[in-house]
């Protein structure tokens, strides 16, 4: 099928017509060896900052887009009557969320299952994180060029940034921004891919990024401390099928506590 042409900025594209389905459907199956890897690192590099779990009142999921990876992560920290924000912009993306969250109070993660059992092996504390993320959790449509400042105590983000511009000054500011809304103390989390090129959904290419360590770090040294790297080589084939042209060289994870 004839790709539309591809937007190469967050405004060139109506988040609001996401076909959250079809993207589901063609990239979140299972979880893969670099999932693990990077859930391995982030639980680790958290604990090693210090951040004290079941804690902190305020935590934030930027660009969620109703996957439960990321408030999975970090709801250990969230205090029993803290909130964490399952935050996009897209209106399918934060129904979508509002779905996860219903589905896991009630007992049912669907394909994030296997996603828990491997959180839980990695440590105790993150063996009901999943169902943690969902009881904690509030669907919040905001976009991460306006997240309020210094306003959060944990925060992480997920392949969102490079994921909705090809304008390097853009995704700059949308990583800035995240950044910020960290008060000071408080950890961010970035998940990221090394050099995408793409990706698409119902037959249109969205706009992406290719980005390395180096421009990751550009951004996080003036405004994080005691920052952690961790790569995983990605196997880029086993979410991207062989009539699928876009790709990416792995991922990546940077970590740190706000200035």
């Amino acid at each position: 099928m004839q790709e539309a042409s591809s937007p190469t900025t967050n405004d060139g594209y109506d988040w609001h017509t996401f076909d959250v389905k079809a993207y589901y459907q063609q990239y979140l199956g299972d979880v893969l060896w670099e999932d693990r890897g990077l859930a391995r690192a982030t639980i680790g590099a958290l604990l090693e900052l210090g951040v004290p779990l079941g804690t902190l009142r305020r935590g934030i999921d930027a660009c969620n887009g109703g996957v439960l990876r990321g408030a999975s992560l970090i709801a250990p920290f969230v205090a029993d009557n803290g909130t964490l924000h399952w935050s996009d912009y897209g209106k399918p993306q934060v129904e979508h969320a509002k779905k996860m969250i219903e589905s896991g109070r009630k007992g049912n993660l669907g394909p994030w299952a296997q996603h828990q059992t491997h959180m839980g092996q990695c440590h105790p504390a993150w063996s009901g994180a999943s169902f943690r993320a969902c009881q904690l959790g509030r669907a919040v449509q905001q976009s991460i060029f306006d997240l309020p400042h210094a306003h959060y105590d944990i925060g992480i983000t997920c392949f969102g940034p490079e994921s909705l511009t090809a304008n390097k000054d853009e995704w700059r500011r949308a990583v800035v921004s995240f950044f910020d809304s960290i008060h000071p103390g408080g950890a961010a989390i970035m998940l990221y891919m090394v050099n995408s090129t793409g990706y698409s959904s119902a037959g249109l290419s969205l706009p992406a990024l290719p980005i390395d360590h180096h421009d990751v770090l550009g951004v996080a040294r003036p405004a994080l401390t005691k920052l952690q790297t961790f790569f995983v080589d990605g196997a880029s084939s086993a979410v991207r099928p062989d009539e699928d042209p876009h790709g990416y060289d792995g991922m990546g994870l940077i970590i740190g506590l706000k200035r």
